[in-house]
C-alpha cells in the first residue's frame, strides 16, 4: 500500500519501479516506440539527408544508424525491463546520484526542452503549409496552441502515450509509404530516384551516420522511460529494436525520397518537408496526419523531459510537465529550429557516451566482473558520485567535440566506444585505489 500512495503522489512511477501488473505487452510497447520513432522530425531528418546525399547512399547511411541505435536502445530497454525505473533513476549506480542529476539536466535541456521545441517548431511549420492564410495557422500561432495541445497529453503519461500511438502508428506509416511511392511515380521510376541528385550542399556517408544517430541519440538513450513498463527484458528488446531498425530506416527514407524528388528549397537549414508533400500531390490529408506524428513523439519528448526533471525537483510530474512544456513551446516559438543540422550533429556527439556509460556499467561491470546486482527502493544507497562514471562521460563528450576525427566512423560511435570502454578501465583502477566513489546518500521513501 505505501508505493501506491508514494505513486499517488508523484505520479506515473516516475521515481519507483513499474509494479508487475502495470506491465505491457509487446504490442502495446512496440505502438509506443512506433510513434516516438516514427514521425515527422524523422521525416524532417530524411529530408536533411536528401538536400545533400544520394538514395542509396541515403539508404546505406540510415540502415547502419538505425542499426547503431538500435543496439543500445535495446540494451538500455533490456536494463530498464529488468528493474522497472526510468534512466535517470538507473543513471544513479554509474554516475552516483549527484552524477545522475547532471545526466538528468542533460535530458531535461535536450529531450524535454530542445527536442520538445523543434516537433513543436516543425508542428508550426506543418499547420502554415496546411492553411496559408489563416490567422490562427501562423507558424508562430500555431507553434503556441500546438504546444499547448501536446503538453495535455503528456500530463497524462504512460496510458495516455500509448492510445495515441494506438491511433497515430498506422496512418503515419501508410503516410511515409504513399510519399515513397509518390516520389517515385513523379520521378518516372525507381532508377529515376536512385539517380537523383540532391539540391544542397553534399553530405558523406558518415555524416549520414552521425545525422542519422544524432536525431535518435538521446531517445535510444532514453529508451529506459518506455521499456521500465514492459512485461519482460525480451518484450522491451524486442520493441526497441524493431522500432529503430524498421520504423526509423522507413520514415527517414521517406523524406529522403520526398526531398529528391521536389528539390523544394529549405527554411534556412530545415527542409521543408510539408511543401514536398503539398508538390507531391499528398494534400492536406498527408499534412494532417504529419502534425498527428508531432503529437505522439512529443509527448513523449515532454515525458522524457518530465521524468528526467523530477529527479531533480521531486514535485509531482503533472506539474512538471507543465513546466517543461511551456519551456519547449516558447523556445519554438523564437525560432529555434533554424538550427536544425548543427543540433543534430551536437546530440550524436554527446548523448551516446551517457548509453555508452550505463550499458558498460550495468553489462560489464556489474554482471561480469563485479558481479553486483542493482536495487532500487527506498533505504537504498548510492554513491553521491561515481568518480569514473563522471570522467568518462566529460571526458569522452570533450574529446570527440574537440579532439578525435576519425575518417568514415561517426562521432556518436567513436563517443559511445570510448566512454564504454573508459569507464570499464577507470572503474576498475579507482576502485583499487579507493576512489571510485565518494559520499553517500539514501533513498527516500517517495524514491528521491
Amino acid at each position: 500500500m505505501e508505493k501506491l500512495e508514494i505513486e499517488d503522489k508523484m505520479g506515473d512511477y516516475a521515481l519507483i519501479p513499474v509494479p508487475q501488473k502495470e506491465r505491457r505487452t509487446l504490442l502495446n510497447q512496440l505502438l509506443v516506440n512506433m510513434g516516438y520513432v516514427i514521425c515527422l522530425a524523422g521525416l524532417f531528418a530524411g529530408g536533411t539527408l536528401g538536400m545533400g546525399i544520394d538514395f542509396k547512399s541515403a539508404l546505406i547511411a540510415t540502415i547502419i544508424g538505425s542499426s547503431i541505435l538500435a543496439t543500445y536502445a535495446g540494451l538500455q530497454a533490456k536494463t530498464a525491463a529488468r528493474w522497472g525505473v526510468s534512466t535517470p533513476v538507473l543513471a544513479r549506480y554509474p554516475f552516483g546520484r549527484f552524477g545522475a542529476a547532471a545526466v538528468a539536466i542533460l535530458i531535461f535541456i535536450l529531450n524535454g526542452i530542445g527536442w520538445f521545441a523543434y516537433e513543436t517548431a516543425l508542428f508550426g511549420i506543418t499547420v502554415h503549409e496546411m492553411f496559408p492564410d489563416a490567422i490562427w495557422a501562423d507558424p508562430t500561432i500555431a507553434i503556441i496552441w500546438g504546444g499547448i495541445l501536446m503538453t495535455i497529453t503528456a500530463i497524462y503519461g504512460y496510458r495516455a502515450i500509448g492510445f495515441l500511438s494506438f491511433l497515430a502508428v498506422p496512418l503515419i506509416l501508410v503516410l511515409a509509404t504513399g510519399g515513397l511511392f509518390a516520389a517515385m511515380q513523379s520521378l518516372g521510376s525507381f532508377q529515376a530516384l536512385l539517380a537523383a541528385r540532391p539540391p544542397g550542399e553534399p553530405l558523406t556517408i558518415s555524416a549520414g551516420i552521425t545525422i542519422t544517430v544524432g536525431y535518435f541519440a538521446i531517445g535510444a538513450a532514453c529508451q529506459p522511460d518506455v521499456a521500465r513498463y514492459a512485461k519482460s527484458e525480451r518484450v522491451a528488446t524486442i520493441a526497441a529494436v524493431i522500432a529503430f531498425l524498421i520504423g526509423n530506416v522507413w520514415i527517414l527514407i521517406a523524406g529522403v525520397a520526398m526531398i529528391l524528388a521536389t528539390s523544394v528549397a529549405g527554411i534556412g537549414t530545415t527542409p521543408n518537408l510539408p511543401a514536398s508533400m503539398v508538390a507531391l500531390g499528398l494534400g492536406a490529408g498527408a499534412l494532417a496526419v504529419s502534425a498527428l506524428g508531432q503529437w505522439t513523439t512529443n509527448d513523449n519528448n515532454l515525458y522524457t523531459g518530465s521524468l528526467a526533471l523530477i529527479n531533480i525537483i521531486p514535485i509531482p510530474k503533472k506539474i512538471l510537465a507543465v513546466v517543461v512544456g511551456v519551456g519547449g513551446t516558447i523556445i519554438a516559438a523564437i525560432g529555434i529550429y533554424e538550427y536544425w543540422i548543427p543540433w543534430l550533429v551536437i546530440l550524436g556527439t554527446f548523448v551516446p557516451p551517457v548509453a555508452g556509460i550505463m550499458i558498460a556499467d550495468h553489462f560489464v561491470l556489474g554482471s561480469y566482473l563485479k558481479k553486483k546486482q542493482y536495487k532500487f527502493g527506498p533505504k537504498t544507497v548510492y554513491s553521491k558520485v561515481n568518480l569514473s562514471g563522471v570522467i568518462s562521460l566529460v571526458l569522452s563528450g570533450f574529446l570527440v567535440w574537440k579532439i578525435i576525427v576519425i575518417p568514415f566512423i561517426p562521432a556518436a560511435v567513436i563517443g559511445l566506444l570510448l566512454a564504454f570502454f573508459t569507464h570499464i578501465i577507470l572503474s576498475l583502477i579507482f576502485e583499487k585505489l579507493k576512489i571510485l566513489e565518494f559520499g553517500k546518500t539514501i533513498e527516500s521513501e517517495i524514491g528521491f
